[in-house]
């Protein structure tokens, strides 16, 4: 009897969890602009990983200057903010009420618009970029088949 209640309440728990995403996106990106200098840690490229909205990961080269190389793990609700350079680390918990790890491609221009801009543009985020523009119902053009650069 007490196995059948054991076999009863692992299968309810094995039913209840969140299954794992099945993929993982991987990107690189890199800051290009007139404001950032191009040989400085600011333009050096980040590695970013994101699997769902539970699992999110941010690689950075070293900034010897500062003697960093920053590495931030997310499995939600934990956060992992990890110096590679000094072999440090610190650890953190979300408190929710949501636990979504969040990639936002423009965070540090969301508060030099206007309220409903900011909050529209804040949702584009790292590894969900189709999603956003199918929710905001946009539709495709036909773009130029030549690059800037090609034109010369």
């Amino acid at each position: 009897m007490k196995y059948a209640l054991l076999i009863v309440c692992l299968l309810c728990c094995v039913s209840t969890a969140q299954q794992p995403p099945k993929t993982v996106t991987k990107m690189v990106v890199q800051l290009q602009s007139t404001d950032v200098p191009p040989d400085s840690f600011g333009a050096k490229p980040k590695t970013m990983l994101r699997a769902g909205t539970k699992y999110c990961r941010i690689e950075e080269l070293p900034d010897p200057d500062n003697g960093i190389q920053g590495l931030i793990v997310i499995n939600e609700p934990d956060v992992w903010m990890v110096n590679l350079s000094t072999r440090t680390a610190k650890h953190m918990v979300d408190p929710g009420p949501t636990f979504n790890c969040r990639m936002p491609i423009f965070a540090n221009r969301v508060p030099d618009l206007p309220e409903d801009e900011g909050k529209q543009i804040g949702g584009l985020e790292f590894g969900f970029e189709m999603e956003f523009f199918k929710t905001a119902k946009s539709t495709s053009t036909q773009g130029s088949s030549r690059s800037p650069a090609m034109s010369r």
